[in-house]
């Protein structure tokens, strides 16, 4: 999560994921929402504010993309924005839960790397 292709991906899926919540929200529906406002807070009060190494960083860097993954695959799945654009959301929001996974993955095969800075 460190790196800058891994940051860029996830500012990529919290910004889309916020975007769809933002659109549920002026439709009505403001829980969806409420749940990404708690769930960024969280996640970046974990990240920014806890003596984390760089290995669990980004193991939380992982779990999280999956998890933001799930919810813009749900969302997509659910969504009523049309056939064509729902099937193009949700081929996105799959590939981008695939990376999450590959991510989470290949964090488990390196070794613990301490922070060298």
């Amino acid at each position: 999560m460190n790196s800058l292709t891994l940051g860029f991906f996830y500012l990529v899926g919290l910004g889309w994921l916020m975007g769809e919540t933002c659109l549920m929200a002026g439709n009505g529906s403001w829980g969806p929402l409420w749940l990404f406002l708690a769930g960024f807070a969280l996640l970046f009060a974990l990240i920014g504010c806890l003596p984390l190494s760089d290995h669990a960083v980004n193991k939380i860097g992982a779990i999280s993309a999956i998890i933001v993954g799930l919810a813009l695959l749900v969302i997509c799945v659910l969504g009523h924005d049309g056939a064509l654009l729902n099937t193009l959301k949700s081929i996105c929001a799959a590939a981008y839960l695939i990376f999450g996974i590959v991510s989470l993955l290949s964090s488990f095969g390196k070794k613990r790397a301490e922070s060298t800075h």
